[in-house]
């Protein structure tokens, strides 16, 4: 299943092609939020901003991800 590119492109669009490798479900991308799923039992799901308005966005939804133990595992 195919997802719509990230509004603002570039590194958001990287960092949602960096979670699908370490396994986790992208979906949505409509007119508010990506939902990203965790493959592992603790079902950990963050959502990303289509819109962001604070610079430091992708930076810290990026330390989120990787301070998951979800992301560790694959």
């Amino acid at each position: 299943m195919t997802r719509p590119r990230h509004a603002k492109g570039g590194a958001y669009e990287d960092l949602l092609r960096e979670a699908e490798r370490a396994g986790w479900t992208v979906t949505g991308g409509g007119n508010k939020h990506y939902k990203l799923k965790c493959p592992n039992s603790c079902r950990c799901i963050k959502t990303m901003s289509t819109t962001p308005s604070n610079p430091n966005y992708l930076r810290n939804m990026r330390a989120q991800l990787h301070r998951v133990t979800c992301w560790e595992d694959r």
